[in-house]
């Protein structure tokens, strides 16, 4: 009995490390990968943020009114990332043990009152009283100002964006007497706010990381959960303490405590060896507005009211009713369908309901995910009234999930977009959708009996479509703990990043067409700079799918040759950019058959092509298709740089590059041969590589091949549409 149980505790003991050494393996994953993709996106945001700081401070001559409030939207957007990118950062670093404490003594009170005072501005645009209060003047500290300003910016900008107008915010600060946890005393300093406060069964996971107290529809601010995490941190990292008191309705209250002194303090986390820095000047300024710029705060005169009309067409023109809470996404919708339409606003879907009854439009556009009412239920609600069930809606959406997506199609909504969409394609579905419904409005009487049968259809599609997102969910949650939080992680950056990437993205391709000659240049870096930060997004939502197992193929007969080429029509003018010559090598007049998902197909080229192109500097690149036996061998041959021997074995594994750190020449975070390899292999196929440093390298993909459809049979078509959104 002794040795059974024994044995029952080995095993257990065994089972436990084993599982212990897998979360900290996903743990080492999820450091290396905020670090790789935060790193990415800094290099491009920088091009993006520069010229439109140029531009904004006449670097490029005067700007017109709408061209400067344009540039000056991209900008905040813009900042947004940069302010989530810096967290995300801050957070890797603070979880490896690589931000070391460089603290000086320094006078705290004035340093949190010009802290208060770089946040007035931002408190009276919302109509917010902002107070600063200290029971003394002189209160030494040692700490390091930059930490410090992250962690109180921190503090005021959740406070002014949870408190509503004509609310208030107080800032004190106060000594505190010595005690057996600080023996030298400590500085206390409160953040309080009278805004709407937080529940009581939220209060112990409020600085837990990705934590947010409303994930519905209908919460009144974006965020990700990122910015208390970083602010414990940071006072942990100060051998300080920080709590929250909370009342709903009535306000929360955050307390810092700081030791004084230095004696808790070790020689490392000294600068300077502690003396003090008689010359430092912090940039509170500049770290306000970053601090502050995901408030998406407007100007007073906003050139589009919630309650006014575009000016401009004729007013028989159709009216389209966009709703959305977001000022800067309201705006560019509306200023793409204001030239062909007249245009009404709603700020959220409540407004939005009213404002529907009151002006019957022709077409509601509206987001999903809005306060007070979001955007479901205003489409229940729009077509469960018999006076409004006549209008069209289109749902607009930044967490296009399939989910996502049914539940919105069975309340009613005619169409779906996913953010960042395209100007054009927007435009021409509201074109659609409005010539539809007069199209449906002439001949009601003449077809009830086939919209009868249509809708019986579409709810057997629903149902359908209901079952099958059923057993995804089932299957999902069969998923192991460390994939779903994985999965979790990349959905909620997936989300966030694309939300201000549609207006950079939008009026990108907007100033494209509208500014001058001498411009261009700085156009083109932002439209280049937000098409790649829209590819490693894609390359991580990729990846993501892939190892979630969530990836859809439809395998059958598909003509290699007639792929190689479509993949040559499609890197034609990038290889012409570079100078390279760019061909394809077949079989003359002879189709090679293998059994392929096209889509899948598609983008392995594109990867393969991505990368052959972006390492190759003079010479060519060549796409060859052959046939052996029963396998078809296409492959990708450059003359570029080449592979070091010692390199190829981990050639496909994600996040790892031959070339890193500061001697890095070429962009990416190393995942385009890693979702190749896995497409190839959900489609039966293999990817191999050889190379030679210095003088290129030669991918090539393994299909089983496949018998040509019959004659009657119809052909199966490449998909040509770029995969960035």
């Amino acid at each position: 009995l002794v040795e059974t149980r024994t044995q029952d505790l080995r095993t257990a003991k065994e089972k436990i490390e084993a599982q212990a050494e897998k979360l900290l393996e996903l743990d080492r994953f999820k450091t290396r990968f905020f670090a790789n993709v935060s790193h990415e996106f800094r290099t491009p945001l920088t091009m993006i943020v520069g010229p439109l700081e140029n531009a904004l401070q006449g670097s490029y001559g005067a700007l017109d009114a709408p061209l400067h409030r344009q540039i000056d939207i991209m900008l905040r957007n813009a900042m947004r990332l940069m302010r989530l990118i810096n967290q995300l950062l801050d957070l890797s670093k603070l979880e490896a043990g690589k931000m070391q404490l460089q603290a000086r003594p320094r006078n705290l009170v004035p340093f949190l009152e010009g802290v208060v005072l770089s946040c007035t501005a931002f408190a009276e645009q919302k109509g917010i009283a902002l107070r600063f209060h200290s029971d003394q003047e002189d209160l030494p500290l040692y700490f390091e100002p930059d930490k410090l300003e992250k962690v109180f910016f921190n503090l005021l900008s959740n406070a002014t964006k949870f408190t509503p107008r004509g609310g208030a915010i107080d800032v004190s600060v106060t000594r505190r007497p010595p005690t057996e946890a600080m023996p030298e005393g400590a500085a206390e300093i409160r953040v309080r706010d009278t805004g709407k406060g937080i529940a009581a069964e939220d209060l112990p996971y409020i600085f837990d990381r990705f934590h947010q107290v409303d994930n519905s529809n209908t919460r009144e601010h974006e965020g990700t959960g990122i910015g208390l995490a970083l602010v414990k941190e940071l006072v942990l990292l100060h051998h300080g303490t920080i709590d929250v008191e909370s009342e709903v309705d009535r306000g929360t209250t955050f307390t810092v405590v700081l030791p004084t002194g230095k004696a808790h303090l070790n020689q490392a986390d000294l600068a300077g060896n502690g003396a003090p820095d008689e010359g430092f000047e912090p940039e509170q300024s500049a770290m306000a507005e970053l601090a502050f710029s995901a408030l998406g705060f407007m100007p007073e005169n906003e050139p589009l009211a919630s309650n006014g009309h575009a000016p401009g067409p004729a007013a028989d023109e159709p009216l389209v009713l966009v709703v959305e809470d977001n000022a800067d996404v309201r705006e560019y919708v509306a200023s793409i369908l204001g030239a062909h339409y007249r245009i009404a606003t709603a700020r959220d879907g409540q407004e939005g309901l009213e404002r529907a009854r009151e002006l019957q439009p022709d077409l509601l556009i509206s987001d999903v995910m809005m306060p007070r009412m979001d955007g479901n239920e205003l489409c229940r609600a729009i077509k469960q009234d018999a006076h409004l069930d006549h209008i069209p809606v289109v749902l607009l959406t930044a967490r296009a999930t399939q989910e996502m997506k049914i539940e919105g199609l069975e309340v009613g909504a005619d169409d779906y977009l996913a953010k960042p969409f395209n100007a054009r394609e927007l435009l021409a579905r509201a074109h659609n959708l409005i010539q539809l419904r007069r199209q449906e409005r002439e001949l009601k009487f003449l077809n009830d009996d086939l919209e009868q049968q249509v809708a019986r259809q579409v709810e057997t599609i629903l149902e359908e479509r209901q079952r099958y997102e059923q057993q995804l969910i089932q299957a999902k949650e069969q998923a192991e703990t460390s994939l779903r939080l994985k999965s979790a992680i990349l959905d909620n950056l997936n989300h966030e990043f694309r939300t201000p990437l549609t207006a950079i993205q939008g009026y990108a391709q907007i100033l494209s067409k509208e500014v001058r000659a001498d411009l261009q240049e700085f156009t083109g870096h932002i439209g280049e700079s937000g098409e790649r930060l829209m590819k490693t997004l894609d390359a991580v939502h990729q990846l993501s799918r892939l190892e979630a197992e969530n990836y859809h193929l439809d395998v059958a007969p598909l003509n290699v040759v007639e792929a190689a080429g479509a993949a040559r029509r499609r890197f034609g003018q990038a290889a012409a950019r570079k100078g390279l010559a760019l061909r394809v090598e077949t079989p003359d007049g002879e189709a090679i058959w293998a059994r392929l998902d096209a889509s899948a197909l598609e983008r392995i080229l594109d990867y393969l092509l991505d990368n052959a192109l972006k390492f190759t500097e003079a010479g060519e690149v060549v796409v060859a298709v052959r046939r052996h036996e029963d396998q078809v061998a296409l492959s990708v041959r450059d003359t570029g740089i080449g592979i070091d021997a010692a390199f190829l074995p981990h050639l496909f594994e994600a996040f790892t590059q031959e070339s890193t750190g500061l001697t890095r020449t070429h962009g990416g975070i190393g995942l385009g041969l890693t979702v190749a390899r896995r497409l190839a292999a959900l489609i039966g196929g293999s990817i191999t590589v050889e190379s030679t440093k210095g003088k290129g390298s030669v991918f090539t993909a393994h299909f089983p091949v496949a018998d040509p459809p019959a004659s009657d049979a119809p052909p199966t078509r490449l998909l040509h549409q770029p995969h960035t959104t």
